[in-house]
């Protein structure tokens, strides 16, 4: 997912979320809402999209778009008064839908042309 990076950073950046995404379930009670569930989820789909390479890194790099899309979506249905707070929410939301966007244009869920320049960090890893 984060191609620019070398891959020791993306191995502490993965152990890192899947620590703070273990910690968060097995803390868990069970009388969580599930929003707390699908942010242990999301946690742990980030730190395999660190992990993953080539295709498998794409795809997951595009899962997380899909899912920042279904945040933001999520985002723009609870928009419902003219005060500033929902104004702000409003617009954080559109961003959020905008980054998942980007984030699967580049990915294509790990079904784009490789072009050399990609293929050659690649095989530096």
């Amino acid at each position: 997912m984060f191609m620019n990076f070398d891959y020791s950073s993306r191995l502490i950046l993965a152990f890192c979320l899947g620590a703070f995404a273990g910690f968060m379930w097995l803390t868990a009670s069970g009388s969580e809402p599930k929003e707390f569930h699908l942010l242990v989820g999301f946690c742990a789909l980030l730190a395999i999209a660190c992990v993953a390479r080539g295709r498998a890194a794409g795809f997951f790099g595009s899962v997380v778009g899909l899912c920042l899309i279904a945040i933001g979506l999520s985002g723009l249905s609870l928009f419902g008064g003219n005060d500033a707070f929902s104004a702000e929410y409003f617009k954080k939301s559109f961003l959020v839908i905008g980054i998942g966007v980007v984030l699967i244009y580049k990915f294509r869920f790990g079904f784009r042309h490789l072009t050399d320049e990609v293929s050659e960090e690649d095989e530096q890893d």
